[in-house]
């Protein structure tokens, strides 16, 4: 797939995951391109003498969203377990998985529809959220 860098477009392997959702360049991958660095000033050269800034990852709270990895029927005045998958709060190549609380709380867009207060597992895929439909 071309990959635009600055100017320049690099026919690149392009690996898609469900668990991240930036883009990761490695410094391999950087080098075989002929980038020069200068990580005093946060920024790198590409071959044509065009400078590119480095972009700081911010500080974050932990937050995660979760999202239905399936489409659910719910029926009126039932639950059930669903899965889901939820992505790091901000997606760096050192982003770890950790556990995570969900409170109880009305699923957004569904007014009837709440998700149990539960501890997730330290994993981004294959998670269990209990829901209930509270409609008559």
């Amino acid at each position: 797939m071309p990959l635009r860098v600055g100017k320049r477009n690099i026919d690149s392997e392009i690996l898609i995951s469900p668990d991240i959702t930036g883009l990761i360049i490695g410094i391999d991958w950087m080098e075989k391109q002929g980038y020069i660095w200068d990580f005093r000033q946060q920024r790198i050269m590409i071959e044509d003498g065009e400078w590119l800034e480095l972009k700081h990852e911010p500080e974050g709270s932990g937050l995660r969203r979760i999202y239905a990895s399936e489409d659910t029927l719910l029926p009126p005045a039932q639950h059930r377990s669903k899965c889901a998958y939820t992505t790091p709060w901000y997606t760096t190549p050192r982003s770890l998985a950790f556990a995570g609380l969900l409170e109880n709380d009305q699923v957004s867009g569904l007014p009837q529809v709440y998700s149990a207060r539960i501890l997730f597992p330290a994993k981004f895929t294959g998670i269990k959220i209990p829901l209930l439909n509270t409609e008559k």
